[in-house]
């Protein structure tokens, strides 16, 4: 079963993501009723293959073009520690994050629907 901020998300797959940007400090990717947002380490694979992660050259370009798709699911990145989040988007690649630090945050804000 699925509880807590995991639950909610699922709830409202697949998210269209509308805005996706990084600045080298703080990656934000987000859609009309919901965002993203973390300053911690993060890296984008395709099929177990890192593409690019957050401190490659070419990651701002690359989260650009997220634009226009979804996140389609999303899992724990890590067995052990439950923290933090694994995105599945649809282009195949994987989204995922790790704060090394607890005060290295990451934010996910799931506005509710004016239709709801």
């Amino acid at each position: 079963m699925t509880t807590g901020w995991y639950g909610d998300l699922a709830s409202r797959l697949p998210l269209a993501i509308t805005r996706a940007e990084y600045d080298g400090t703080t990656l934000l990717i987000a859609g009309p009723e919901w965002s993203f947002a973390t300053i911690s380490a993060w890296r984008v694979s395709l099929n177990g293959v890192l593409r690019y992660g957050w401190s490659a050259p070419e990651a701002p370009a690359e989260i650009a073009k997220l634009v226009g798709g979804q996140l389609i699911s999303m899992q724990h990145q890590s067995s052990i520690i439950a923290a933090d989040p694994a995105f599945e988007l649809s282009t195949g690649e994987w989204l995922e994050v790790f704060a090394d630090h607890g005060a290295d945050p990451w934010i996910l804000e799931l506005r509710r629907s004016a239709t709801a």
